[in-house]
């Protein structure tokens, strides 16, 4: 739902030095990459889009090849647009306003959102939402399955973190073929297809996992 957005207000180079400099890293992440990357092979697979994906992963030094992400190329989506900005307006200054306007109550601009996103002519904003890929939910899965081929790592000795509803998919999987899915501070929807979870302020808190891989169950005891 954000590109759009992205595309509307950015351009490539812009939005990249934006998540540069907003990382967000949580405390220890550093440290703990440096530690796993002396003995794992680290892939990321994340519903964020290219630039802030790519920013963070080479501060993790991640080669760009072991990324699965969703693909964002404004340049491109900006081709053949016209009036954008007038349907983003409508969104932002109308629909967005409208609730705000009527205290941030939902019910006063769904009908509003349905005629925006899914009714009517297809809008600008809406032309370029359908043209992004999102890596989410099964391609999360499809990603876990196309690392095992690359690497000939099967998935039962493969570790996975995922803190979101998009993750379910992929720790699910994990969990079927007797891997390791964790869900790292996540929402009950990880918790219900992890089988490790793990609430912690640092990455630190997640090591123990990889140093106790073979004997899991005992650590875990």
């Amino acid at each position: 739902l954000m590109a759009p957005l992205y595309v509307a207000c950015f351009s490539d180079k812009e939005l990249f030095d934006l998540a540069q400099a907003n990382l967000g890293l949580l405390p220890g992440c550093e440290d703990l990459f440096k530690y796993l990357h002396r003995d794992w092979n680290i892939f990321v697979i994340s519903t964020s889009y290219t630039q802030f994906a790519h920013n963070v992963t080479s501060a993790l030094n991640i080669s760009k090849d072991h990324v699965y992400c969703t693909k964002l190329n404004i340049q491109q989506l900006k081709k053949g647009l016209t009036n954008i900005d007038d349907t983003l307006n409508v969104l932002v200054k109308e629909i967005f306003q409208k609730y705000l306007d009527n205290k941030k109550k939902l019910d006063y601009v769904i009908e509003d959102l349905n005629n925006f996103f899914w009714k009517g002519d297809e809008s600008e904003y809406v032309k370029v939402m359908n043209q992004v890929e999102v890596r989410g939910g099964k391609r999360k899965e499809l990603a876990i399955e196309d690392i095992s081929k690359r690497t000939g790592v099967p998935i039962s000795n493969m570790i996975a973190l995922g803190d979101s509803i998009t993750d379910i998919n992929m720790l699910q999987r994990l969990k079927d073929e007797e891997g390791i899915a964790v869900s790292f501070n996540g929402n009950r929807y990880t918790t219900e297809r992890a089988n490790i979870a793990i609430t912690t302020p640092n990455n630190l808190g997640v090591l123990p996992i990889f140093e106790s891989k073979d004997n899991i169950e005992k650590f875990l005891d």
